[in-house]
């Protein structure tokens, strides 16, 4: 569109120069040419607006993931019943996330570490699996995953985009639907100023997560 914009102005001003220059008619009153000077300058004006139009419409806006951790107990149960629990603390910043989890004697289980380039897990006796985003490498790994990508705003007690069935409990966000999952928000608490949801139950076809939230920062 600037290209086409601009090609056509230029060719409209070189037109109108030599119309006037060549049209061997008597030379226009002063008036006349304070009158034409104005709607040149305009129309030059216009045009440039035009441009930084085009310009601004070209341009995709980048968003930036923002930087937040938590704490939490995870409760995990799998369609054959079995049951895994562990402590999380979780740390996204400048779009890298890193994932620490722990058994109830505060042992290490496996640590997650993931970025634009992909994703990596280490187990605590050294195995490494990797994948290309997290949400893979936890369901290829572990057999559950979240979507990490939405859990930070679902944690802020808000919607983050796609969610359908929506509910609200008074003025809290309670229940959605989210893809495969179904996703439930309560007992509301205060974690500083902030009252957040300090319970997120996932829950998916194969598998069920309870997150209960001990600690929650965010810095948009």
């Amino acid at each position: 569109m600037t290209k086409n914009l601009h090609k056509h102005s230029i060719d409209s001003i070189y037109l109108t120069l030599k119309n006037l220059k060549h049209s061997g008619q008597p030379t226009p009153h002063p008036e006349h040419l304070r009158i034409k000077s104005l709607l040149a300058t305009g129309l030059a004006m216009l045009y440039c607006l035009l441009l930084a139009s085009c310009a601004t419409l070209n341009k995709t806006p980048k968003i930036a993931e923002p930087d937040w951790s938590m704490n939490a107990k995870i409760q995990v149960k799998t369609l054959d019943n079995k049951r895994q629990n562990a402590i999380i603390q979780w740390q996204t910043k400048d779009s890298a996330t890193k994932v620490n989890a722990y058994n109830s004697f505060s042992q290490p289980l496996f640590s997650l570490y993931s970025d634009k380039k992909g994703a990596k897990l280490e187990a605590a006796d050294g195995t490494e699996r990797s994948a290309h985003n997290l949400d893979a490498l936890m369901l290829d790994a572990l057999g559950w995953s979240l979507p990490t990508r939405h859990l930070h705003t679902w944690l802020l007690g808000r919607l983050a985009g796609g969610e359908a069935n929506i509910h609200y409990d008074q003025s809290d966000l309670s229940t959605f639907d989210f893809e495969q999952f179904k996703v439930k928000l309560s007992q509301y608490q205060f974690f500083g100023s902030t009252r957040l949801p300090s319970r997120v139950t996932l829950t998916h076809p194969d598998f069920s997560v309870l997150l209960i939230v001990k600690s929650y920062e965010y810095s948009p």
